[in-house]
């Protein structure tokens, strides 16, 4: 009897010490001492405490006080998960549901997961988290305001860092009983941020850095944002910063910005954190011999690296390298199966591209190939490519051997082309409506998509 309560006094013991020590790791992480926060997580984890362990699978997974090791992050979530941490249950649930991190993408088994989870949780974090998916659009969650603001209602902590940012976004797309506000906005996501959101710091950057109808557009601020992220170990402001340092060379008013230094600083930064965009872009550095010498065969390395990391940007100059034998021997081959699977990522450019060759007009594409390029022609037209629209606007306008000519056809996609300021189709489109081709006369209009062309035409000259 007596040695059964010592092993009770014995976990009540390891349990309090575990307790305290997630608790001062969770201060360390909202203070930025990334390293002296993972210490802590990692004691409390090796003990078997199910939040720590979640913790520290995020923190492999964002380089938080530790190297990005994708490995690590998968085996902590995963023990996490099974030792009953609903965060992690829902994590390795959207894993699922995005295909993202090497999860192979099941929406229906996904979805259920996360019902069943919402359904009994009373957890912060996950309901929250479900409630922001609710609120937002995508291609797997339907959007539903009513049972999102269903769910906030029931939040007790007001002050909690997720609750404030999904009422950030709430206050985004507005309700039937809240206002679009974009102030009210920005004053939730600064509180999230000041609260140990860090991934608000992005948000605001963002937002000031392209601004809109209600926020003007501040690149000062969005820098200030974006370090202030930093600070904070945010990858997503390294990517963001580092873009804002290396692009503003192409505008005569932002060259203030530049700072190529700087910009190299950050992407290294991000790489270590094993993010994709970084590992891209210094892959197209090293390509051009922009801030770094070129070096074909590390900008193969890198771009290499990303596109197995899924970047549909990756894939889609990666394959380019392969067809011209930049970086590596020349295998035109490779380089369309590359394609191909950067249209499986949504690449529309690569779908463009992919009909090219299989009509027999480019890349080697000697013997024309009828059904796969109608397929890549319509699928990149679906992905809204601006050339490939007008390339089927063309085919419908003309007939002939990808499709019948349908005048109407033709106006819609010379019109999803001319949207996008694509100076062939605006003039096009400008001709059907002069002419009343497959769609009403209208002269006013075709004016407007005429002096579409004219400032590209200055630009260029």
């Amino acid at each position: 009897m007596a040695n059964k309560l010592h092993y009770l006094l014995l976990l009540c013991l390891c349990f309090f010490v575990s307790c305290s020590d997630v608790k001062k790791a969770d201060d360390l992480r909202i203070q930025g001492q990334f390293e002296k926060a993972f210490e802590l997580y990692q004691k409390a984890a090796n003990s078997g405490d199910a939040y720590a362990e979640w913790r520290l699978a995020n923190a492999y997974n964002n380089g938080d006080g530790v190297d990005f090791n994708h490995d690590e992050y998968i085996k902590w979530l995963n023990k996490a998960a099974k030792d009953g941490s609903e965060e992690a249950l829902f994590d390795l649930a959207i894993n699922k549901l995005f295909g993202r991190w090497g999860f192979e993408k099941d929406v229906d088994g996904a979805k259920a997961e996360i019902e069943k989870l919402v359904t009994q949780s009373q957890n912060e974090h996950v309901l929250c988290r479900y409630a922001q998916l609710l609120l937002g659009a995508n291609e797997n969650i339907e959007q539903d305001k009513d049972k999102a603001m269903s769910i906030l209602n029931k939040i007790k902590d007001k002050e909690n860092p997720d609750y404030l940012f999904v009422m950030a976004c709430v206050y985004e797309v507005g309700t039937d009983d809240i206002d679009i506000d974009y102030k009210k906005r920005n004053e939730y996501l600064e509180k999230s941020f000041a609260k140990g959101l860090h991934s608000s710091a992005v948000v605001l950057g963002y937002a000031y850095q392209y601004g809109n109808d209600e926020i003007e557009k501040n690149l000062d601020l969005a820098i200030e944002w974006y370090k202030k992220g930093i600070e904070k170990n945010s990858t997503e402001c390294m990517v963001n910063l580092s873009n804002i340092y290396l692009n503003s060379s192409n505008d005569s008013s932002l060259t203030k910005y530049q700072n190529k230094k700087k910009a190299i600083e950050f992407i290294k930064k991000a790489m270590k954190h094993g993010d994709s965009r970084a590992y891209q872009t210094m892959g197209y550095l090293y390509s051009v011999g922009e801030a770094v010498q070129k070096d074909d065969n590390k900008s193969f390395e890198l771009t290499q690296r990303a596109y197995e990391m899924n970047n549909s940007d990756a894939a889609y100059s990666l394959a380019f390298k392969y067809i011209n034998g930049i970086g590596v021997e020349k295998d035109v081959a490779k380089g369309i199966k590359v394609w191909e699977h950067a249209v499986e990522l949504g690449n529309a450019a690569a779908a463009n591209n992919l009909f090219c060759y299989y009509y027999g007009v480019a890349f080697g594409g000697k013997k024309k190939d009828l059904e796969k390029a109608k397929e890549y022609l319509l699928k990149a037209a679906e992905l809204k490519d601006a050339q490939a629209c007008f390339n089927l606007a063309c085919f419908y306008y003309n007939g002939g051997d990808i499709v019948e000519k349908n005048e109407n056809q033709a106006f819609i996609y010379a019109k999803m082309a001319a949207d996008q300021n694509h100076p062939d189709a605006c003039n096009m489109v400008a001709y059907m409506y002069d002419n009343k081709i497959g769609c009403d006369k209208d002269p006013i209009k075709a004016q407007e998509y005429r002096d579409r062309v004219k400032p590209q035409e200055k630009k260029e000259k």
